[in-house]
């Protein structure tokens, strides 16, 4: 039997880590995806996002067998270097290496200057995903830093050995414009969701002038949950507001604390703290919608991820789901205009049960649909052809 082409990926987190948000989990569904077509081996941190402590009960520093599917190298921060990256990336020989962000310096550039600059595989594909971070959502956080990066980026040319994966017609846009590289370097795939979620859907009680929502995602303030709070305190009407996510910015999160304790009796939030991807059912089943006021998303897992169990989602125009309303499984609003969020809200806290039911049937729909409508193993075989 022919051997199967090798596939190296590098990403900065991955299981049995759950901090890490959707590179992790977008990860996880392409290897399973794809581990039956390719030989695919992870090279990550040995600790989850935020933590400095390593896993427990792992091998580190030398590759193991995840679900029996991939190899998985857990390095410890102490062994990260330019020469162990050359070391893996020699060892391994791929035809293909993924990097899964823009701006990370062991998981990404090191990667990329080994590949432009020493590499003797000629016809060796370096395929990057920046995972929105070329997009202006993105960018407007350490803006000075991250064009003075890309400047010198583009000024040594390292873009001109790179492909670009991207999940959205405006995320291909920005990447071509940033990284001055032409349309044929682009590939656009859509993010693979948590295709598990889909298996079974529950009604929950929604009483009229009862409203339970949440927000599900790292508190950093691209993902703006600050607004949310500002908006909440100039309702009159009950909402219990619940928050997941690990706590990414510090002395945003102190400013969000500051907002909730002045707000008014009728406004109740939770800080329920980090969650793991197995647990969303069971986790986010009371609640009655999403709502995710980011900056900008080239994806946005939690927005397929409550609209497969049932939740409608609160956006902003800044991520691919621009079909939602059209739909009727959720609502895209501007940050700009304050009084539209008021009014779903409130419109919300007042629907009954049957309008709720409608929306949470046609939110699942949604979902499912969308799910097996896309030929995901066709787009990466052109990928890595």
């Amino acid at each position: 039997m022919q051997n199967k082409k090798r596939i190296l990926i590098f990403v900065d987190w991955f299981y049995p880590g759950f901090r890490g948000g959707g590179p992790m989990v977008s990860c996880l569904n392409l290897i399973r995806k794809l581990y039956k077509e390719y030989e695919i081996f992870i090279f990550t941190s040995a600790n989850d996002y935020t933590l400095d402590t390593n896993y427990d009960n792992l091998l580190l520093n030398e590759w193991i067998d995840f679900q029996e599917i991939v190899k998985v190298y857990y390095c410890n921060s102490s062994k990260l270097s330019f020469s162990k990256l050359n070391e893996i990336i020699n060892e391994i020989n791929p035809a293909f290496i993924y990097l899964n962000s823009m701006f990370s310096y062991y998981f990404t550039i090191l990667p990329i200057i080994q590949n432009h600059f020493l590499s003797k595989k000629r016809n060796r594909k370096v395929i990057l995903v920046p995972r929105g971070m070329l997009m202006d959502g993105k960018l407007q956080f350490n803006k000075t830093k991250k064009f003075i990066f890309l400047n010198l980026f583009k000024f040594i040319g390292l873009q001109k050995k790179l492909i670009l994966q991207v999940t959205s017609l405006e995320e291909k846009q920005a990447t071509i414009n940033r990284l001055n590289i032409t349309d044929n370097q682009v590939y656009l795939i859509p993010n693979i969701p948590s295709i598990h979620l889909l298996s079974d859907y529950q009604t929950i009680t929604k009483n009229k002038n009862h409203l339970k929502i949440y927000f599900a995602s790292r508190i950093a303030r691209e993902k703006n949950i600050l607004f949310v709070l500002r908006i909440m305190k100039q309702l009159n009407i009950s909402i219990e507001f619940d928050i997941f996510g690990a706590i990414d910015h510090q002395e945003y999160w102190e400013l969000c604390q500051k907002e909730i304790a002045n707000l008014p009796s009728n406004i109740k939030v939770n800080y329920k703290g980090i969650y793991q991807p197995m647990t969303l059912k069971i986790l986010f089943k009371p609640y009655h919608a999403l709502i995710f006021p980011t900056f900008g998303e080239n994806y946005g897992h939690v927005i397929i991820e409550a609209l497969s169990l049932g939740k409608p989602v609160i956006i902003t125009p800044s991520t691919p789901w621009t079909d939602i309303e059209i739909e009727k499984v959720g609502w895209i609003i501007d940050l700009k205009d304050k009084k539209k969020y008021k009014e779903v809200l409130k419109q919300l806290f007042e629907m009954s049960q049957e309008e709720h039911d409608n929306y949470a049937i046609a939110a699942h729909n949604y979902a499912f649909n969308y799910v097996n409508k896309i030929d995901y193993k066709s787009l990466y075989r052109k990928l890595f052809d």
